[in-house]
């Protein structure tokens, strides 16, 4: 469980409803969903990812938590999502990231035609983090619009880092 000084362990209500509000609900994957949330202790808003089943093993815990360890060492950067802490609870693995407005795939669908100047822009801000992952020397091999996201600011960040390898390694 990760530490907050609202958390009381004497008590039944797991750490994320005692830290967290869910605001909504942001989408779902094979593997898991998304809220955005708001953090009781410093009053912000962030996504969580919170995996849909428990632990089935060992070496399912050990692979889900090289996720973890895959985006607490990535490099800052401005077009990659920034990672802020992760726990388990219950046998449940959840990852807080900053929130983003919404992912690629949304906008598109809800705009349906992307003026060329945005396309563009997209586009130097995806070859930005994948410049800035390459340059130490790590691959994102799931590059798509659902793991693309836009800031409120229409800034384009590169996020779920599940798939990412160590070239170095």
């Amino acid at each position: 469980v990760a530490h907050s000084p609202l958390y009381n362990p004497h008590i039944s209500m797991p750490y994320f409803e005692q830290c967290y509000t869910i605001e909504r609900k942001l989408g779902q994957g094979s593997f898991g969903e998304a809220y955005a949330v708001f953090c009781k202790e410093d009053g912000r808003r962030y996504a969580v990812k919170r995996a849909l089943d428990a632990f089935r093993s060992s070496a399912d815990r050990n692979l889900k938590l090289r996720e973890v360890q895959k985006h607490e060492l990535l490099p800052s950067h401005i077009n990659l999502v920034q990672f802020c802490k992760a726990w388990e609870e219950n046998g449940r693995l959840y990852i807080l990231t900053e929130l983003c407005e919404r992912s690629l795939l949304d906008y598109c669908s809800e705009i349906h035609t992307v003026p060329e100047k945005e396309i563009w822009n997209i586009f130097i801000d995806i070859l930005r983090a994948v410049d800035h992952l390459h340059s130490h020397d790590l691959l994102h091999v799931d590059i798509k619009p659902e793991n693309i996201f836009l800031t409120r600011d229409k800034v384009c960040k590169l996020g779920d880092f599940g798939l990412i390898f160590d070239l170095k390694n």
